[in-house]
């Protein structure tokens, strides 16, 4: 899968967001990036297929392999099966594939292949069976049209016969576009499918992985002003509970998705930390490649070191990366200045500001801030588009993020079923909601919407196989009526 990376001005707006389908809430000394542009790293919409394992399984081995395979790079999968079974006894089936082999007489399938239309690349695996393609596989390769896409060959063994299979597979697959590099996984003599943790699976496929390019990249990122990378794309988890929060960032993060948005408000910092920790513990992500962020209230001002502690505490993390002042206060500046100590600490690696919507008010910001903020998270959906503020803060390469991506509770009907909206949906054949979280992703404002539904979360990441024309982003920007639906939030 191909990424290309744009380098563009704030004030050009070119980023991504993301939403889900119920709508919720939302290191090193940063500096001011002197030219006001951002690195913004976007899936190439003509690259974003989603791949496909096919296996055929005698013992359990390759089924092993290839279920982790696909949950590693986030692909389809499929079982071959033969409607007569093998022999039991490894030998026998030895002799019996060894017979079809040479008759040409291959096993008949059970007949409910896949249809690859959907698919561009396809990894295909099996056992190596007398040094060459086990016959079940065999037979698929010879039936299968493999035109116009990428195959890419493994296998497992006991240790010997790789270079007469991938000759033998080589030879039967019929008319690829291209043949991936090849991997042969060998297990211990006594043959158990479980021989390996799938901490040593992904151990074992990692170089022919990268040498595949085979991780997926359905992620968009940002460069913020701080030299972190931030992800365009998130689960927000206003509302909430513990458990809830848990269970949601851990399929989050199952799905793709590697931001993940609380705060002490929202009183479930400690559902968010055990959600991320499980997802690490269960070998889905690294702490590295999760981007979490919180807030605290202005009421910190006594003792905001303190407060940023609890937060830790709660999270169960080493660190915060991203830290926002969750609304204005009297005494922004004390909570500023603690924020900016747990930078200098190392606990913190980016620190911004949310609910600030004036120029007046940032300014009011930057007038004490030692360091720059790296984002500014505002409520943002099709009738509060706040790309005034966008331009004003790019100069100083602060990164807008967005709250409410569909007018948040309530107010979602009115964005869903908005006429320019729905004929866009009709025309690409997409959801409203994904036509909207397309255009965010076209706009550059950072969204971090709520949802519960673990199928609705899934959902909202297919949005990199279109592209907005120019014309249809105008048509969304005539919407536009800088009304804001929670006008609680200082301005």
């Amino acid at each position: 899968m191909i990424r290309k990376t744009l380098t563009c001005m704030l004030a050009c707006v070119m980023g991504l967001t993301m939403a889900g389908c119920s709508d919720g809430s939302e290191g090193e000394s940063s500096s001011t990036v002197a030219d006001g542009t951002i690195n913004a790293t976007l899936p190439d919409t003509s690259a974003t297929a989603t791949p496909l394992v096919v296996y055929y399984s005698y013992s359990g081995n390759t089924r092993r392999i290839a279920q982790r395979l696909a949950t590693i790079i986030d692909a389809d999968s499929y079982e071959i099966r033969t409607v007569d079974a093998y022999p039991e006894d490894p030998h026998d089936t030895a002799e019996v594939s060894q017979q079809e082999r040479n008759s040409g007489d291959l096993p008949e399938l059970v007949d409910d292949l896949p249809d690859l239309e959907a698919y561009d690349t396809i990894y295909i695996g099996g056992p190596i069976w007398n040094g060459y393609v086990a016959t079940p596989l065999e037979r698929y390769l010879e039936s299968t049209d493999f035109s116009g896409k990428t195959v890419v060959p493994f296998s497992t063994s006991m240790g010997s016969g790789q270079s007469g299979y991938l000759d033998d597979f080589n030879e039967r697959v019929r008319d690829p576009e291209a043949i991936g590099s090849y991997t042969d996984i060998e297990f211990p003599g006594n043959g158990d499918p479980d021989a390996f943790t799938d901490e040593q699976i992904d151990e074992l496929l990692s170089d022919w992985l990268d040498d595949n390019d085979a991780r997926p990249h359905a992620v968009a990122d940002v460069t913020l002003n701080s030299g972190y990378t931030m992800p365009m794309l998130g689960l927000g988890t206003w509302t909430l509970s513990d458990d809830e929060a848990e269970d949601c960032v851990y399929h989050t993060l199952e799905d793709g998705y590697r931001l993940v948005d609380t705060a002490q408000y929202y009183g479930n910092e400690a559902g968010v930390g055990r959600g991320v920790r499980k997802a690490i513990a269960d070998g889905i992500v690294t702490r590295d490649e999760v981007f979490v962020t919180t807030k605290i209230m202005p009421g910190t001002y006594a003792d905001p070191d303190g407060a940023i502690q609890e937060s830790l505490d709660r999270l169960n993390l080493e660190y915060i990366d991203l830290l926002l002042l969750h609304q204005p206060g009297s005494h922004d500046e004390e909570v500023y200045r603690g924020m900016e100590r747990a930078v200098d600490e190392g606990v913190v690696r980016s620190i911004g500001i949310s609910n600030y919507y004036t120029q007046e008010a940032v300014d009011e910001v930057l007038s004490f801030a030692r360091i720059t903020p790296a984002v500014i998270q505002n409520e943002h959906h099709i009738y509060n588009q706040d790309d005034t503020l966008q331009r004003y803060v790019s100069q100083y390469g602060i990164a807008m993020e967005g709250w409410y991506p569909f007018g948040g509770r309530g107010h979602t009907s009115e964005s869903f079923n908005n006429e320019t909206i729905m004929a866009l949906a009709d025309e690409y054949g997409k959801t409203s909601a994904q036509i909207i979280l397309r255009w965010q992703l076209q706009t550059g404002f950072i969204a971090i919407p709520g949802s519960s539904n673990p199928d609705h979360i899934a959902e909202n990441h297919d949005i990199f196989d279109f592209e907005l024309t120019d014309e249809d982003m105008r048509s969304i920007g005539a919407i536009d009526e800088g009304l804001r639906y929670e006008e609680a939030w200082h301005d």
